[in-house]
């Protein structure tokens, strides 16, 4: 028979034990007693219960203390019930300061007590059913805003989510990035090593520029969105970008190698749509894929160039 939840008891008091055994013996419960705080504390590591009824008073401990351990070690959700004496009602109050679930007084009527656990379970089986529907819309979350191979955020993220969130009052900056040379890499390495590296240097982007939003643009190229910062802020990642990739090792076949990432830079114009931002930062990524690669590149400042060259 499947049974309704676990429930772990502890109190010292072998009468009020027995007593709680015989009140769930006809219920479709699993019951586990302990006796004073270790012996609790092992029990709820190994029976993870889904609730609690834990004394106040223990020979080794007070529950208080005991309730905060348990707190650590507990699954999520899982209920804790304060047993107490008739007038301790400042024990009542500080259970319930703490974050207990609920108490109940000692000697306690057989009903009352059902009544508060099978109300407590209920509510526990519905806390762990609506995690699992919060973990699955993560999931499915995952699936339709991160990119398969990378894990980065994905184009569909940015369609769908980030634009609808951008604020005229906020000042933002664009980085594209793109690897130099990887058509040589999967030319000479294979697609396989083409993957690795893809996987290494968009790790690298998301650890490095780990307070914005890291994109995968496609292919071997990178989109990274920097909210509330300065071109002065930027370009310091860009540059902390540019040199943790050149120095990120790769190997195979028993050739080590590196890559390089080249990147163009603007600052975002609300004016303009966010493709035409990206066409911005995009044409200076090319300036830079021209003039040497492994090198960032800002828009704003291109207008410097030599009069006729063709951006």
């Amino acid at each position: 028979m499947e049974k309704n939840g676990k429930i772990l008891v502890v109190d010292d008091s072998i009468m009020i034990t027995s007593q709680v055994e015989r009140i769930l013996k006809s219920e479709t419960m699993e019951l586990k007693i302990a006796h004073d705080g270790k012996q609790a504390m092992q029990t709820v590591m190994d029976f993870q219960p889904d609730l609690i009824l834990l004394d106040v008073e223990l020979p080794d401990t007070n529950g208080f203390t005991l309730y905060e351990e348990i707190q650590k070690r507990a699954p999520q959700n899982t209920k804790i019930i304060f047993l107490t004496s008739r007038d301790d009602h400042d024990a009542v109050l500080t259970g319930m300061t703490l974050g207990a679930s609920d108490y109940i007084k000692k000697p306690f009527d057989a009903d009352e007590l059902l009544i508060r656990i099978m109300s407590q379970l209920r509510t526990k089986h519905k806390e762990d059913e609506l995690q699992k529907m919060e973990e699955k819309a993560s999931v499915l979350h995952n699936l339709a805003f991160r990119d398969a191979l990378t894990g980065l955020l994905n184009r569909n993220y940015v369609d769908q989510k980030l634009k609808n969130t951008l604020d005229i009052n906020i000042p933002m900056m664009l980085i594209i990035a793109d690897i130099d040379d990887f058509k040589y890499v999967n030319d000479y390495f294979g697609h396989e090593i083409g993957d690795m590296v893809l996987i290494g240097i968009a790790s690298t982007l998301a650890a490095t520029a780990a307070k914005w939003e890291v994109i995968r643009w496609g292919g071997e190229e990178f989109l990274i969105v920097f909210k509330g910062v300065t071109q002065q802020d930027c370009t310091e990642v860009a540059e902390q970008i540019r040199y943790a990739v050149e120095h990120l090792p790769f190997h195979s076949n028993g050739e080590d190698f590196h890559c390089t990432l080249t990147q163009g830079i603007t600052c975002y114009d609300h004016a303009l749509t966010f493709s035409e931002n990206v066409e911005m930062a995009d044409k200076a990524l090319y300036y830079g894929k021209r003039h040497g690669k492994n090198c960032f590149i800002c828009y704003e400042h291109m207008k410097d160039l030599k009069a006729g060259e063709v951006l």
